[in-house]
């Protein structure tokens, strides 16, 4: 089990303010999670500065896909079209930063047409875990909060492993989602095999804030030694966008 910080709280800053924290702590973090989104998207330059700290610092990335505006599920074809061609294309560039997973998001349904919606995620998913596949990217398909047509709960999950049983790909639990639909020991237990890759942050149960680890209604450390209990192997990534590096380095401290 690896620790690791996401720079979900970075992507509103510069990305030269980003990689400054990425040299400041590289010592003590070594695996870092690349949300490519906001100002953090992922271009040509950006991937081999990105890079020539990697090797410079001896880091490690995940990358998490784009997710503002897109939707891979979406009723208009030409929304669903670019959002697959945005999401292959940061595909290739987590392919070219050698990241160890990528974060996948599921789209999101149409409230008149959830049928047709769920049928377009699954092949969208389909696609997209095929094209990752292609490049030797491992892929791990997040929960999603309470509030959004999607899937968010162990059963939309269960579904989801019988329709792409075919498939190579892994359950990237999402705690502080988890937590939102009052289903966190649920997917703990149904999943202890499935679960690739871990996002880790408190909220209140009502909420997707991505608080600090201590900051909520969450029993962290028991998540925590339940996964390991499980003979989870994946990365464990703080992703509060409060008090991040306090979460990270409490965790480190602890599990590290």
């Amino acid at each position: 089990m690896e620790v690791g910080l996401s720079t979900l709280y970075l992507t509103v800053k510069s990305f030269k303010k980003a990689i400054k924290t990425l040299t400041t702590y590289a010592d003590e973090c070594k695996t870092w999670e690349i949300v490519d989104e906001f100002n953090l998207r992922l271009n040509k330059l950006k991937v081999k500065i990105l890079n020539e700290i990697k090797e410079s610092f001896s880091l490690k990335y995940t990358v998490h896909t784009p997710f503002y505006d897109l939707n891979i599920a979406s009723l208009n074809p030409t929304i669903r079209k670019t959002t697959l061609k945005i999401i292959e294309k940061s595909m290739r560039f987590a392919w070219e930063l050698e990241a160890k997973m990528y974060v996948l998001h599921p789209g999101f349904y149409d409230v008149f047409q959830p049928k047709k919606t769920e049928k377009f995620n699954f092949q969208s998913l389909n696609k997209l875990i095929t094209y990752a596949k292609n490049l030797g990217i491992p892929v791990s398909v997040e929960n999603l909060p309470a509030g959004f047509q999607t899937l968010t709960k162990v059963e939309d999950f269960e579904k989801l492993f019988n329709q792409l049983e075919f498939l190579d790909f892994s359950l990237a639990l999402d705690v502080g989602h988890a937590y939102t639909v009052n289903q966190l020991e649920l997917f703990l237990e149904k999943f202890q095999d499935k679960i690739g890759h871990v996002h880790l942050h408190n909220n209140d149960g009502k909420s997707d804030s991505h608080n600090s680890l201590d900051e909520g209604g969450i029993d962290w450390m028991n998540v925590v030694k339940t996964l390991k209990n499980n003979g989870f192997n994946g990365c464990l990534i703080v992703e509060s966008t409060s008090k991040p590096l306090e979460s990270y380095l409490k965790l480190k401290k602890i599990f590290g």
